[in-house]
């Protein structure tokens, strides 16, 4: 397997978020002095601009955003848009109009970036088993998917479709989108393709080289993040319990060769320790797939 270009979300440099084009540009500059070949960029870190300021102002940033990453000879080549816990609100109710609003507007921003793709969850919650129906829960998803896909498409936008993990961690629960198959169908049924999360494969207690055989060249995006199977804890890899050994067997199986993005938690990370940290990322990246 060769060794993947290395991508991350814009999370690994400290630096106040007051000003949101300035936090970006910190970031570029540490990332790219880190070693990283692409950047992930962080749509739902920037939800609230995007759906409260008003339309100018955030196409002015996202240009602004492209433009020193161009500086810098680097790029955002992926993003994730924004996601919500869709049990604790109602489906009428005004919030997912407002939410739904925000993701046609993150659409519109991963145009201005130009970005390869655009990472999304599908609609779907944590219920207990014996209300499982797979039907249903696959036309509540491709309700909400639809016209995303549908205004992507329109855009130039090409989507990828996460695969989940219960919120709950139990045997009597389950969410849809946790297995391959459902993913690919869904994914096909909207004509996109496939980010494969490891941290939720590992919660869902899934084979990760089983599953991504059934997903195939379906798979444009990874988040690569370990776990110790009970929360979707975002850990650097070998921090958790994850087979990474079987996971990259898997990648190589079915021929691979995206970016091996980063999809890490750094928010109590101290400013002093982030340079190595990054450079813990890079090298691992390169012993994963080596």
């Amino acid at each position: 397997m060769p060794i993947l270009r290395t991508c991350t979300q814009l999370n690994l440099h400290k630096y106040s978020k007051d000003d949101v084009c300035e936090y970006f540009r910190q970031g570029i500059e540490f990332h790219k002095n880190a070693g990283f070949d692409a950047l992930d960029f962080p749509m739902k870190e920037i939800a609230v601009m995007l759906s409260e300021k008003s339309d100018v102002n955030y196409k002015r940033c996202i240009k602004q955003v492209k433009s020193d990453a161009s500086n810098y000879d680097i790029r955002f080549e992926i993003c994730h848009l924004p996601f919500t816990i869709w049990n604790r609100i109602s489906h009428s109710s005004s919030m997912v109009k407002k939410f739904e609003k925000m993701m046609m507007t993150s659409v519109e921003a991963a145009a201005l970036l130009d970005v390869d793709y655009a990472v999304l969850h599908p609609n779907s919650v944590t219920i207990n088993k014996d209300d499982f129906c797979e039907e249903k829960e696959f036309e509540i998803c491709m309700k909400h998917l639809s016209p995303i896909a549908d205004y992507a498409k329109k855009l130039g936008v090409k989507l990828a479709l996460e695969n989940l993990a219960s919120s709950y961690v139990g045997e009597d629960l389950y969410r849809y989108g946790q297995r391959a198959e459902e993913i690919c169908k869904m994914a096909d049924a909207l004509g996109i393709g496939i980010c494969w999360d490891f941290g939720h494969a590992n919660i869902a207690g899934a084979k990760q080289s089983e599953e991504l055989m059934i997903v195939g060249s379906r798979l444009k995006v990874i988040h690569v993040n370990d776990n110790l199977g009970y929360g979707d804890d975002h850990l650097p890899p070998y921090l958790g319990t994850i087979d990474w050994s079987d996971a990259m067997s898997g990648l190589k199986a079915i021929g691979f060769n995206g970016l091996f993005n980063y999809e890490i938690q750094t928010a109590n990370l101290p400013g002093e320790v982030r340079e190595v940290f990054a450079k813990y990322l890079i090298d691992a990246a390169a012993k994963l797939t080596q």
